[in-house]
């Protein structure tokens, strides 16, 4: 193993809970940390920097939190429930800008870009 493959773990630390809705929650690295396998986990309502022991712990996260996003939203071919459906969709509309298409600008989009951070018709 190198230094590249384990990281010394940052003392514990307990942190106040904070509860991101996974339909509107996207994740990165966060390269620009001095430590390494640091990543974040991004949400209107905030973000939250973690850290993994391992490089491939830290894309194994990374893909899990991807995946359940997608899956919140319906594009992995894995459907939500309609009820999951129903909640995930107006907390996406509450973000600034979501309210209307970002393609014509007509109100009340139906689908969500994970990646563009968008509502389209």
């Amino acid at each position: 193993l190198s230094i590249d493959d384990v990281a010394a773990p940052l003392p514990f630390r307990e942190a106040a809970r904070t509860v991101f809705p996974l339909a509107t929650v996207t994740v990165r690295e966060a390269r620009s940390q001095p430590l390494p396998f640091c990543f974040e986990v991004i949400s209107p309502a905030g973000s939250a920097l973690l850290q993994a022991s391992a490089q491939h712990e830290m894309a194994e996260w990374m893909q899990v939190i991807q995946n359940g996003t997608a899956a919140c939203l319906g594009s992995l071919g894995v459907r939500a429930s309609a009820r999951e459906e129903e909640a995930a969709l107006p907390v996406v509309r509450e973000v600034a800008g979501n309210g209307a298409c970002a393609d014509c600008g007509a109100p009340a989009p139906t689908w969500a870009s994970i990646n563009l951070g968008v509502t389209i018709c």
